[in-house]
């Protein structure tokens, strides 16, 4: 559609504007059409008006009908925006704002100036709209229409400055030129709030599902934070020992949602004690969660080891020296909002290794491999055949929400690799064999599905496939000729002529 209107913007000669939605709505405008416009299209709805018009057009493809309004400005428009279900038109002194859910506009007088960046401050993003003046934060929320505003507190003549965009949120994120003080404007679309928080030295900042976390980490007390929008709030936790923020480590394109964020922290030390504690931002609740263990700083008992976040949960681990280095997990699950604590048999050895996806968790051992889904409660282990005292080579082994694809060598005078998937909802793991004289390749994931690419140079090559949610391997005979393309939702081979 928007190839099609855009060619009539500029080329055609008739007087008539039209957009598809089961058939062909035409607008009239009463002449000829000109460059002379302003126009953006976005999922369920287009704005246009001429520049010096004060009539303003949009087309809802809900409806399949043009709506229009006549605004009281004498003043160019300067810009346009459309995202999902919300369009906005703006000017030095008004913006106007379409929302494709109620057939509606809503005109707003703006106090003061756009900011001055090179990147404009008015936008849209899916169900709400924004602008945002010298001295406040402007959302129009495409729900019900409304356009609500706050005043923000200003942090210096030359601040840095963005508008982050949720899928149910929007964040204003404002900092001094010397990163010495921050402001964060927020709405919820679930609250149809706006909250605002100004703080010092945030070391952090990142975005999640239904939320975002900061940290300030200049000095004591040390502060971390978080904002959710299902309650429209801040919260923030603070202590007076250093706290460590883990970041994730599962792939941004096979994980889906995030929802929480770990901190870790130290008490001081006591008579050789000291309290290690675990601390949990929870966007669903917009809360912390806590669980805390006390353990010898001699060094010769319980050590802190391994932590990491995922998805929907987090782990950390522990090893008692004084139990033949026992390993004990400690995991969370965002939606009980529980931490629990397994023995997967483990023994404590710097060569273990662990990977997180969205609710599952992997550790490789000397002599297996270990699968827990903390969601779902299942684990499997996978009892390898390398050569004893000898470290798999896992050549990958590749996290997505629930499932897990794992390719390894098998170590030295050993013919072969081993490809498996194992997945946490139907608690399986599954084998799938390959031509031997392949050669590993590469690997391409996505929340759904898993590629594992093998290449021979002298044969056709195969590419094994892993659907999560068929809970299956497709093993596909890539021969001379064709072309692959693996996206998040689809793999696809095509021939070439």
């Amino acid at each position: 559609m928007k190839k099609v209107f855009f060619l009539l913007l500029f080329h055609s000669v008739i007087n008539l504007c039209f957009a598809q939605n089961n058939g062909w709505d035409i607008l009239n405008i009463g002449h000829s059409l000109t460059s002379n416009n302003k126009f953006a299209v976005g999922g369920t709805c287009l704005i246009f008006t001429e520049i010096n018009s004060n009539k303003v057009y949009a087309f809802n493809s809900i409806t399949g009908n043009w709506d229009s309004t006549l605004i009281s400005t004498t003043l160019e428009w300067t810009d346009a925006r459309a995202d999902g279900n919300t369009a906005m038109l703006v000017n030095d002194s008004l913006a106007v704002f379409y929302s494709s859910l109620n057939n509606s506009f809503v005109e707003l007088r703006y106090e003061g100036q756009i900011l001055p960046t090179i990147q404009m401050f008015t936008g849209c993003s899916n169900n709400m709209g924004y602008l945002v003046s010298d001295s406040k934060f402007y959302v129009f929320d495409a729900e019900d229409s409304q356009i609500r505003s706050a005043n923000y507190v200003q942090v210096g003549e030359t601040p840095y400055k963005q508008v982050y965009k949720g899928d149910d949120y929007l964040c204003f994120y404002l900092s001094s030129a010397n990163l010495n003080v921050h402001t964060l404007v927020a709405y919820s679309l679930v609250t149809k709030t706006i909250s605002e928080y100004t703080g010092d030295n945030f070391s952090i900042f990142r975005l999640l599902e239904h939320g975002f976390i900061f940290g300030e980490t200049s000095g004591t007390p040390y502060l971390y934070g978080g904002y959710s929008a299902y309650t429209g709030a801040f919260s923030t936790k603070s202590s007076e020992v250093y706290i460590t923020d883990i970041l994730h480590q599962y792939d941004l394109n096979r994980v889906y949602p995030r929802l929480c964020y770990l901190f870790t922290s130290r008490s001081g030390v006591v008579n050789d004690i000291a309290t290690y504690y675990l601390w949990v931002y929870n966007t669903l609740v917009g809360e912390f969660d806590e669980f805390s263990y006390q353990y010898s700083y001699n060094n010769t008992h319980l050590v802190p080891s391994i932590s990491g976040t995922g998805g929907q949960g987090i782990f950390h681990s522990t090893y008692d020296k004084d139990n033949a280095d026992k390993v004990n997990l400690i995991t969370y699950d965002v939606y009980s909002r529980l931490f629990t604590q397994h023995d997967f048999n483990i023994t404590y050895d710097y060569r273990n290794t662990f990977y997180v996806g969205g609710h599952l968790i992997s550790i490789r051992t000397e002599n297996k491999l270990v699968f827990y889904d903390f969601i779902c409660n299942n684990h499997e282990f996978y009892y390898s055949d390398w050569q004893p005292g000898t470290f798999p080579t896992l050549q990958s082994i590749e996290l997505g929400n629930n499932y897990a694809a794992v390719m390894y060598y098998k170590g030295p005078g050993i013919n072969g690799k081993t490809v498996f998937s194992y997945n946490g909802m139907t608690d399986s793991l599954k084998l799938v064999s390959f031509t031997q004289s392949n050669t590993y390749s590469g690997v391409f994931g996505s929340v759904d599905y898993s590629l594992v690419e093998f290449v021979n140079y002298t044969e056709s090559a195969e590419h094994l496939i892993y659907s999560n949610v068929k809970d299956d391997w497709i093993v596909k005979p890539f021969p001379s000729g064709l072309l692959c393309e693996a996206k998040e939702g689809y793999y696809l081979l095509t021939e070439t002529i």
